[in-house]
């Protein structure tokens, strides 16, 4: 199901403005609407697209869009989400080019100097995924670098590997979906790929076809510590710092309350 191109807005709920400096931030956000970009084939079960049983519209779901709804509906912010190529959605925030958030995004300094980073949302660990097909005994590994000796290492265009260990001239990033990943493995052009356990399982449970004809089998990658995904926020948004104020803030409150673990919980239950 493809999703490209499409903006979903989430509920406008009021309540009872945070703190002094979020209310004076609200004096300027108030009532305006964010909109935030993710790659076309979503990040599963952080979010991703579908179509809603009852109205038949599609609908942002996932514990991105839940946490951040949340957050900016108590300063009367709408929030919208829309699915974009991944370069795309990332150049559209860089200018201001209608959207002022992309999700799920891994530290570099370049990332760092070219938008305005929250705190990070959630972290995930790094896996390494091979055909059970093509290696009935599986492959073992005692460092990243060990699967680069290994084999041909893919993963999907435009995406940033370095938290796995590896450089990104080692990647063969030519797919531009998960499903043409799963085939490059299929055919033997990929020994493994690289990607997170919690997205795999995600996309298994929405699009279990896709997976057909390949047993994958999975391993962490040795010696990585677990990675932050941040939110980027375009320098060239007006109230840039004070959404990167509200964000913060609003997520670091739902994590003291235990609400950020027990949503978190709740889209992770039906993965295993």
């Amino acid at each position: 199901m493809k999703m490209s191109y499409m903006m979903i807005s989430g509920l406008m709920i009021y309540s009872l403005f945070s703190p002094v400096q979020a209310a004076e931030t609200n004096s300027v956000m108030e009532g305006t609407r964010i909109t935030f970009c993710e790659d076309s084939d979503g990040f599963p079960p952080y979010i991703w697209a579908e179509q809603d049983n009852h109205s038949g519209l599609i609908q942002a779901r996932g514990f991105n869009t839940e946490v951040i709804t949340k957050i900016l509906a108590k300063h009367k912010i709408q929030a919208v989400f829309t699915f974009l190529p991944w370069k795309r959605c990332l150049q559209n925030v860089k200018h201001h080019n209608g959207v002022q958030v992309a999700f799920n995004m891994v530290f570099t300094e370049e990332r760092d100097s070219a938008y305005i980073l929250t705190r990070h949302l959630f972290t995930t660990k790094a896996y390494f995924f091979y055909s059970r097909n093509h290696y009935p005994t599986g492959i073992n590994i005692e460092s990243a670098s060990d699967l680069v000796k290994s084999g041909v290492v893919c993963g999907r265009f435009g995406s940033n590997y370095t938290g796995y260990g590896v450089n990104n001239n080692d990647v063969l990033r030519s797919a531009h979906t998960f499903e043409k990943l799963l085939q490059l493995l299929k055919i033997g052009h990929c020994d493994t790929f690289l990607a997170r356990y919690e997205v795999l399982a995600g996309y298994k449970l929405l699009k279990e076809e896709l997976f057909s004809g390949v047993e994958l089998g999975y391993k962490p990658i040795p010696g990585i510590q677990p990675t932050r995904f941040y939110m980027g926020i375009s320098r060239n948004y007006e109230f840039s710092e004070e959404l990167k104020v509200l964000l913060d803030s609003g997520i670091s409150e739902m994590e003291s309350s235990g609400e950020l673990e027990q949503i978190m919980r709740q889209y992770l239950a039906n993965l295993k």
